[in-house]
């Protein structure tokens, strides 16, 4: 979770980051697909704020609650700008920061095809990355589609070092499972949920059978039993793992353990 500053702070380091193109409050069903962009406070602005005498009543309580009032404050209505908290928040780096963070970290952050350029920018600012927790890779709508390898890819400077918690992507055999699973495993060590979406439409008995087995494998592995959320209408069925805590590779000297294998796949082995 992201940590707040402390009301004593002068000013955070976190740059005012681009907000992505795609984005979507939770429990919302909403996306969003033009670029946002959120500038640095203006010097009109800063000194505005610098020259009022009396603090802003939201300065005067603790970060705590300041968090959980952005939290309700923070969805987007209209795509085409800021949330309007934000924005009035651009004249203050300490409270501006805050927001920010309470942004990235209650939104859920899209890698689809419109959004890849606005990602490319974003794969460059290691602040925001490390402020993302929850991100889909969107595959199933044809015209969206991005490859698995863009994720890996995007977050390669924070890549086993970012703070991402919940992640959903698109698989289609039971190799690919177990490759992408190990993957973010690894790459992504804060991760509470893991989501994969399965076209069951395109499989006969066999085909079934085989993705059946690499999940039970995954079961098996980080000791949390799957579950099936949804089936859309494109006859692709969800599935996820989910862990109060989080989702992480057992250590070796258990009885039994995951592995990545030489081609990257998982494995349970008995120690």
């Amino acid at each position: 979770m992201a940590s707040t500053s402390n009301p004593t702070t002068k000013q955070s380091s976190i740059p005012p980051p681009p907000i992505l193109a795609e984005t979507m409050a939770p429990r919302s069903s909403k996306t969003w697909n033009r670029a946002l962009t959120l500038p640095r406070p203006s010097r009109k602005l800063r000194t505005t704020f610098s020259k009022t005498r009396k603090p802003l009543t939201l300065t005067r309580f603790p970060a705590e609650i300041r968090e959980n009032i952005f939290s309700r404050c923070i969805s987007i209505v209209d795509p085409r700008r800021s949330p309007n908290l934000i924005i009035a928040l651009r004249g203050h780096p300490l409270l501006y920061a805050e927001v920010l963070r309470a942004f990235y970290r209650l939104n859920v952050f899209v890698i689809c095809r419109d959004t890849l350029k606005t990602w490319e920018r974003l794969g460059k600012n290691t602040a925001v990355l490390e402020m993302v927790r929850w991100v889909d890779v969107v595959a199933l709508t044809p015209h969206q589609q991005v490859k698995f390898n863009i994720l890996p890819g995007i977050f390669k400077p924070v890549f086993g070092k970012n703070q991402i918690e919940r992640l959903n992507f698109t698989v289609s055999t039971d190799v690919e499972l177990s490759k992408r699973v190990a993957k973010v495993l690894k790459g992504f060590p804060n991760l509470k949920y893991v989501g994969v979406w399965i076209r069951s439409v395109i499989y006969g008995v066999e085909e079934r059978g085989k993705m059946d087995r690499a999940m039970d494998v995954v079961d098996k592995a980080i000791g949390v039993k799957r579950k099936m959320s949804t089936v859309s209408a494109t006859s692709a069925e969800h599935w996820f793992w989910e862990h109060a805590s989080r989702l992480v590779l057992p250590l070796p000297g258990k009885e039994e353990r995951m592995t990545a294998s030489k081609v990257g796949r998982l494995t349970v082995t008995k120690g």
